[in-house]
């Protein structure tokens, strides 16, 4: 290794593709680059989706994805792992199997179990794979509330869904708001099956697509930099806000989160401005 060149954190991110550029692989590629973070994206499927919903989703073949990932990890030093929508339930078994030689490098997993506007979750068989066989090796698991209701059937409050959720066994459970009616969003952290935190932010008075992506690859980029996992997701949270705050609209669905709004204020972005 060159040891002139910067110490900069590689993340295995693997996940489908987005052609809106609001969610999956694209969503971690921008927060990852934006966080200092070399982004290193596997894909495990395509999609046709825009901004508002999901029509088609077309899983890549196992060994496609396998390949890919082998790829990166026999020769990056990787610092995280970050898993999305895997495509597949055969995805998900290949590449569990696979990150069992890996065990030392965390993972942060986002399963993205909701497909589209109908609010349907993914098949059956792809939730409780991913609850046998990602949960245990999640440092942590980031949900909203509404797939923590669909892996927690049954459970009457976020609380208990929580609970049923870390008997899956990850490290952490992030549960994030998904209620448009209130003046605030509300986020949980849980571990070792209590509540350690909870974060209050002001609502945006706007629908968003890619938000949950954006918190959990930027709680990847940031755990993958050495913080603890408390400062990572306050940190991560604090990110996301104002990628939301100084969102992009370019259709009348939902808004976009604008993940290098920081860039507004570089020489470089001026200087394009003024050439238009």
């Amino acid at each position: 290794m060159d040891d002139n060149q910067p110490n900069t954190p590689i993340i295995l991110t693997i996940g489908i593709n987005d052609p809106s550029g609001c969610a999956g692989v694209q969503a971690d590629i921008e927060t990852m680059g934006a966080l200092g973070c070399h982004p290193a994206p596997v894909l495990a499927g395509m999609s046709a989706e825009h901004t508002r919903d999901k029509s088609k989703l077309w899983p890549c073949p196992q060994q496609w994805m396998i390949e890919q990932t082998q790829a990166v990890l026999e020769e990056m030093p990787v610092s995280a792992i970050k898993l999305g929508h895997l495509g597949a339930t055969e995805n998900i078994e290949a590449i569990a199997k696979l990150l069992e030689h890996y065990a030392h490098i965390p993972i942060i997993i986002d399963p993205e179990i909701i497909e589209g506007s109908t609010q349907q979750p993914i098949e059956s068989h792809m939730i409780q794979a991913t609850e046998e066989l990602l949960m245990p090796m999640a440092k942590i698991c980031c949900v909203n509330k509404d797939e923590a209701r669909f892996f927690a059937q049954g459970s009457d409050t976020i609380d208990a869904c929580a609970q049923n959720l870390m008997a899956c066994e990850a490290d952490y459970v992030l549960i994030s708001d998904t209620q448009y009616n209130e003046k605030h969003y509300f986020n949980t952290l849980y571990t070792n099956f209590r509540k350690i935190e909870s974060f209050k932010w002001p609502r945006l008075n706007q629908r968003f697509a890619g938000a949950g992506s954006t918190l959990s690859a930027a709680i990847a980029a940031l755990i993958a930099q050495g913080l603890p996992m408390q400062s990572a997701v306050h940190q991560a949270q604090q990110f996301t806000f104002e990628c939301l705050k100084q969102h992009y609209r370019f259709s009348q669905h939902h808004a976009l989160p604008n993940r290098y709004h920081w860039a507004r204020d570089t020489f470089a972005y001026n200087a394009i401005k003024k050439t238009h």
